[in-house]
């Protein structure tokens, strides 16, 4: 693979965020022209790998407070999660997009991604990075080629029944989640239901995990 190069993606540079959005994600969580350009003006972040000019995937965050013990104040859908303004007090970085086209899916560009942001939140001062976890195999995805894993989906329901959070290695029997959590090192903390009601293969829910910046 040729040398790599990370840039940091302006306005003018939508069309390549938008390249990265229809080769990594399902149509039916895609972010739109109009929702990254309003990110954009929100002055987020998106930060992208290239490959001799090639646009090989991309990742944005923004600021916010963040406090693993206060799930309470923690935003519940995903449009909060990902919409708001960066906070002045922000003590993290919180990414709700990591995509990479598919021809690049071998673990290094995410990995070179992930990498960037950890500097740019040790560089800033802060205290954490936390993303939400997308969790496929809770009804499976034909699309994607995940299959739905019966025990991972009983996990899953029985935390909104009972508040009892699963076991870490219980969370990776997801395959996504799995990933994540070996490509940055993530603690996962909480479980929201109906965080972003339009992705089926995952029954609406997303697993909020987080790294501590040392």
């Amino acid at each position: 693979m040729a040398p790599k190069e990370i840039k940091t993606y302006k306005c003018s540079d939508i069309n390549k965020i938008l390249l990265v959005e229809h080769q990594s994600f399902v149509e039916e969580i895609r972010a739109s022209r109009e929702i990254i350009e309003k990110r954009l003006k929100l002055l987020h972040t998106y930060i992208c790998c290239e490959y001799q000019g090639k646009v090989a995937g991309t990742i944005a965050f923004h600021l916010d407070r963040f406090d693993p013990e206060n799930k309470k104040d923690f935003p519940k859908t995903f449009n909060e999660y990902s919409g708001s303004a960066n906070n002045p007090d922000a003590n993290a970085l919180f990414v709700y997009s990591l995509g990479v086209v598919p021809e690049f899916r071998d673990g290094r560009v995410a990995k070179s991604l992930i990498k960037s942001v950890s500097e740019e939140a040790a560089k800033s001062g802060l205290e954490f990075i936390v993303g939400d976890g997308r969790c496929p195999s809770y009804n499976g995805s034909c699309k994607e080629g995940i299959s739905q894993i019966i025990k991972f989906k009983e996990l899953i329901d029985n935390y909104v029944k009972t508040s009892h959070v699963p076991e870490k290695n219980e969370f990776l029997l997801d395959p996504l989640l799995a990933f994540y959590h070996k490509i940055i090192g993530c603690k996962f903390a909480w479980i929201f239901p109906k965080f972003i009601p339009e992705d089926a293969a995952s029954g609406g829910f997303r697993v909020i995990g987080y790294k501590e910046i040392k």
